[in-house]
């Protein structure tokens, strides 16, 4: 999908686990209709690189801000992110993409201080933000898994096919095979029961 796409669509198209036509069978009564937070944005200048950083900045840097401050704040640590400052954002903001991406990744950052810091550390590879959420899902909410999925609470729910959730389950705990789509599924569903049974 992503090699017969046009520019504006790769970023959605990468940021998606679910292909179209597999979100189709899996909601009831679904609609390509559906907006998304990749639709609210529009293009910048027609520069669709600085578009999917408007979209990262939309949605997964709250994301990752969020993880930063719980992590440190639960070991009594004041955490900054002084490459966020307004003003940094808004000069960046300014300028081109292919200066952005000139030299690759970061780029621009390695260029200003790699007189400063020691080349080890300026090269070594990106870690990330990523939970074990296959050991959860293997583990103590295995029976939370069992509780969202049930056939009763999936049909009186009236958004998923039972029948796709039953083979979402299969693919991952039978098949071995990556458990981040039902990983979404179970934070909609923690989503839903809180917000839509829990505060009627």
């Amino acid at each position: 999908n992503i090699l017969d796409a046009k520019a504006e669509s790769v970023f959605k198209i990468s940021s998606q686990y679910f292909l179209k036509e597999d979100v189709a069978k899996f909601i009831k009564n679904y609609s390509s209709e559906y907006k998304t937070s990749y639709n609210k944005f529009g293009c910048v200048n027609g520069d669709y690189f600085d578009e999917s950083m408007c979209v990262d900045f939309q949605t997964y840097m709250y994301q990752i801000l969020m993880k930063v401050d719980r992590a440190s704040m639960a070991v009594s640590l004041e955490s900054r992110e002084p490459f966020l400052d307004q003003r940094i954002i808004e000069y960046l903001a300014q300028v081109p993409s292919s200066l952005k991406l000139k030299n690759g990744p970061k780029g621009i950052l390695k260029d200003i201080v790699h007189d400063f810091i020691p080349k080890n550390l300026l090269d070594r590879p990106k870690q990330g933000f990523v939970p074990p959420f296959e050991d959860w899902l293997n583990g103590d909410l295995k029976n939370f898994v069992d509780d969202c999925s049930n056939k009763d609470f999936i049909e009186d729910q009236g958004i998923f096919c039972h029948a796709e959730v039953v083979k979402l389950k299969k693919e991952f705990y039978e098949e071995k095979k990556p458990g981040y789509k039902l990983w979404l599924f179970l934070i909609f569903q923690l989503w839903y029961k809180q917000w839509m049974i829990n505060e009627r």
